[in-house]
């Protein structure tokens, strides 16, 4: 017998303009509008991040440091943390994520410069043979995937690289 799942979706609106809306001070709004739903279902989850560091003023901190602690210990819940940003060099905002997390996507398309660097600094990979690959899956694909972790590998839906 198969067995189904059910599962809510649940947007939070962290806007300049939602905040307003409500009427609320940041820290009343992030405790009610975030933490408190975030601890209600947030056990066997999947928490999404959108840009966190757009969120209105007086915010960001609160959620930087509830994406933070996530990305630390949200496993010990079966819960699994996403962030999508526009840069992974992206200070203290994405630099626990880089040391936490299990994947990588980028677009190599758009961002071969900066996919080359994180493969320099972070995999060991010399600039040019970067550039090589980083081409060779913007010839392939819209993404590549970097595994982070053993085994270490880039690929996407059409080629394989473990490293």
């Amino acid at each position: 017998k198969k067995k189904s799942f059910a599962f809510n979706v649940i947007g939070i609106d962290v806007s300049q303009q939602e905040l307003k809306r409500t009427g609320m001070d940041a820290i009343s709004f992030f405790k009610t509008k975030v933490e408190d739903i975030i601890d209600k279902h947030g056990e066997k989850s999947l928490i999404i991040y959108d840009d966190f560091m757009d969120a209105a003023p007086g915010l960001e901190g609160l959620l930087r440091r509830l994406y933070i602690r996530g990305l630390r210990t949200a496993r010990h819940k079966t819960t699994s943390v996403i962030s999508l940003v526009h840069s992974y060099a992206s200070g203290k905002n994405t630099s626990q994520a880089i040391q936490s997390v299990k994947f990588v996507v980028f677009f190599p398309r758009s961002s071969a410069s900066r996919i080359c660097m994180y493969l320099r600094d972070h995999l060991h990979i010399p600039i040019a043979e970067g550039k090589e690959l980083v081409a060779k899956f913007a010839a392939l694909s819209r993404y590549m995937i970097i595994r982070m972790h053993s085994p270490v590998a880039v690929y996407n839906d059409k080629y394989l690289l473990l490293l």
